[in-house]
């Protein structure tokens, strides 16, 4: 495991940022708290990242939940891997580790995470969800939840082969009262689906499940809040899909009410009539003047290079309704994409920031990227970018923002991976604050 050495890692992004003032205008960066790099015998990623108090103890502070996978050797596969982190502010602990396949699976991922007393008995559970697939056969979704008993992880639900397809993201609330309500995007065969089940009083049921066709469809994010106009609380999707030789960014809401998922609308979206895919979602008030905006992120193809962009709308008139784009590319127009997004305030404006985080290719080497602004109305401000690179190049999954550690200062946390120079990926977590 590679520790967060300060003064060498500091050394390596010192030189990242000093390349990036040259190439990009007026642009500052988060403050590294602390990271961390592990890997098992091969390649090992983090895909998903959350914050909750798991350990019940006298700090108050936050556990830190990373999901992804770790590869073990050709007589084991690749397994689905959670660990429980802690941090205190000075010192980043690697709690407990556990690590699993789906049913006989040669290959087992898990993609996202989620933390809350889902089944209203008092313990915080962890929901993580993925997929399972054996050699040479198609790929099967699978969630499970976990708790923490004092000195370990128990699993109360394994749902595994529920149908063929994959479970990509999950996010859970509670809608009637009866323990959450569990959503979860992904795909059912070649269908795009959202999923609501739950989990109350030791039994699990399917509530409801919706499906949506195309060319080829992803449903890679899904997030609850209250959008406002006569919705309430919705549960929203983002992805993409293609029909003939054209690739849409996607995104999706739905109400759900009565046991039952009500479809709402959805809106379509190409930047320059490229490919646009969409890769995260997420809804909060980012000030205190306007209503809740939906930000979705991805990427789109430009001349044939990746480009990085996020799209905020609001709701208005029953429909996703467009305010804003904030598009990005690496230096000298390279590559750069959005992998996951989220909305907090990390500074000691009144206003929060859109969170951005995947890569971009810096004078050749594909950097981490975190990318932030502010929007009110239809104008963004404060545009600004963090990059790091180890070795071969390093990237960001998913982001997440809270504070964790309880000293009135909210963290940023990243998850992706970092690419070492015998071309083997390393897991990557990293704590950052503005």
């Amino acid at each position: 495991m590679k520790a967060g050495k300060r003064i060498g890692l500091f050394v390596s992004l010192g030189v990242a940022v000093i390349m990036v003032m040259a190439a990009f205008p007026v642009r500052a960066s988060l403050t590294q708290e602390t990271y961390r790099l592990w890997k098992g015998n091969s390649n090992t990623v983090a895909y998903g990242v959350f914050a909750a108090d798991i350990i019940s103890d006298l700090t108050g502070r936050l556990e830190i939940l990373t999901v992804g996978s770790v590869y073990g050797g050709p007589a084991v596969g690749t397994l689905a891997q959670l660990k429980i982190w802690s941090w205190t502010g000075s010192t980043l602990t690697d709690v407990y580790t556990k690590e699993w396949r789906a049913g006989q699976a040669y290959t087992t991922e898990a993609y996202s995470v989620y933390a809350a007393d889902v089944d209203g008995d008092s313990t915080v559970e962890i929901v993580t969800v993925g997929y399972g697939q054996s050699q040479g056969g198609s790929p099967y979704p699978q969630m499970v939840i976990w708790h923490w008993d004092g000195s370990a992880l128990v699993s109360e639900l394994d749902l595994s082969r529920y149908s063929s397809g994959v479970f990509r993201s999950v996010y859970a609330y509670d809608f009637d009262g009866n323990g959450m309500e569990i959503a979860v995007a992904g795909e059912n065969g070649s269908y795009g689906a959202l999923w609501v089940f739950n989990w109350y009083q030791g039994s699990s049921s399917l509530k409801d499940e919706k499906t949506w066709s195309g060319d080829e469809v992803r449903a890679r994010s899904v997030y609850i809040e209250d959008v406002g106009f006569l919705w309430g609380r919705a549960i929203l999707i983002a992805g993409y899909t293609k029909s003939g030789l054209a690739y849409s960014g996607q995104v999706r809401a739905y109400q759900y009410s009565g046991g039952t998922l009500i479809y709402e609308t959805q809106a379509y979206w190409q930047f320059y009539s490229s490919r646009t895919e969409g890769f995260s979602v997420t809804a909060t008030r980012f000030n205190s003047t306007d209503p809740v905006y939906i930000a979705a992120c991805g990427r789109y193809s430009n001349a044939g290079t990746w480009n990085a962009w996020v799209r905020l709308w609001k709701i208005s008139s029953d429909a996703f309704d467009p305010q804003a784009d904030e598009i990005w590319s690496g230096s000298s127009g390279t590559a750069a994409e959005c992998h996951g997004v989220y909305g907090a305030n990390i500074d000691t404006s009144a206003d929060k920031e859109v969170i951005a985080g995947g890569y971009a290719t810096v004078s050749g080497t594909v950097n981490g990227n975190i990318h932030t602004f502010n929007i009110v109305g239809t104008t963004k401000s404060n545009i600004e970018d963090t990059y790091w690179y180890d070795e071969a190049g390093t990237q960001a999954w998913g982001v997440y923002a809270s504070d964790v550690d309880r000293d009135s200062t909210v963290e940023v946390l990243s998850v992706g991976q970092m690419t070492d120079n015998n071309g083997v990926l390393w897991a990557d977590l990293r704590i950052w604050h503005k």
